[in-house]
């Protein structure tokens, strides 16, 4: 008998807010660099256990079902693409909110911890690696999945979208999360696979990370757009991202019809055909 709807979102948004809680535990307990980074790593490599790797039980098999961890096949150069461009759109789409409005002061021990050795080390792992997967096999995998079997996919992506963006408690950042959760949640619907959720969020996220560390104040990332100049080649480049981005879906959605043309007819459909 399956669950009802309201049980299987709360149940997947109450694993994510333990997630939040736990990658802020270097903090709270000022563990070092390198403990902090094992700590974050051995937590992923529970949760991956769990509900992404294979297994020969049955329960471990319907939790990797459920997690939309199918491989991605003839698909991957295309998810790449299509994560690296979004990646670009999504880090350029912050840097002019960024200017327009900009964020909240960063907290005080989160800099302090930023400025020592390797300090970078455990956000990164937090949020562009561990944490992507964590949160798309949850939202793209877990919510957006149970949706699309109540709604359909339309209305699935955008409510799993923008769940996912307040559920990451940052205000400032709804906006970009929401989209971010469009791209990812449309890519999944296309390629049948939670990775390519995942790229995208690793994408955007080392974006982030990369405009903080190169192209601007690590609290404010908006000095590359500080001149006319560098507003222009942020022109150029969104443009470009979205050509890439457009084109690699386009070609998604080909293999994607492709593949639902070769499936088999459903024997329900077969006996109405008759």
């Amino acid at each position: 008998m399956e669950r009802p709807l309201f049980f299987d979102l709360a149940a997947a948004l109450g694993v994510f807010m333990l997630w939040l809680l736990a990658r802020q535990l270097f903090l709270l307990y000022d563990l070092s660099p390198l403990e902090a980074s094992i700590q974050l790593l051995l937590m992923g490599a529970l949760f991956a256990s769990v509900y992404v790797g294979p297994g020969r039980s049955a329960g471990q098999t319907e939790r990797r079902a459920r997690s939309g961890v199918r491989g991605l096949g003839a698909q991957w150069p295309w998810a790449i693409l299509a994560a690296l461009s979004i990646g670009v759109l999504l880090m350029i789409g912050v840097e002019f909110y960024a200017r327009a409005i900009p964020p909240a002061a960063v907290d005080e021990m989160y800099t302090a911890y930023l400025a020592r050795p390797y300090g970078i080390v455990p956000p990164i792992l937090g949020t562009a690696v561990v944490g992507a997967l964590v949160s798309e096999v949850i939202f793209r995998g877990w919510v957006q999945g149970r949706l699309t079997q109540a709604f359909g996919p339309e209305v699935a992506i955008i409510n799993t979208a923008a769940l996912y963006a307040v559920a990451n408690l940052d205000a400032w950042f709804i906006p970009a999360y929401f989209v971010l959760g469009l791209f990812a949640g449309y890519s999944v619907y296309l390629t049948r696979s939670v990775w390519s959720a995942v790229l995208i969020s690793v994408a955007f996220h080392g974006s982030l990370f990369f405009a903080d560390a190169y192209l601007g104040d690590p609290d404010l990332p908006t000095s590359a757009l500080a001149t006319p100049e560098g507003q222009r080649t942020a022109v150029a480049a969104l443009f470009a991202a979205a050509m890439l981005t457009i084109f690699a879906f386009t070609r998604q959605r080909r293999l994607h019809d492709a593949a639902a043309e070769d499936e088999p007819p459903q024997a329900g459909s077969d006996a109405a055909a008759h």
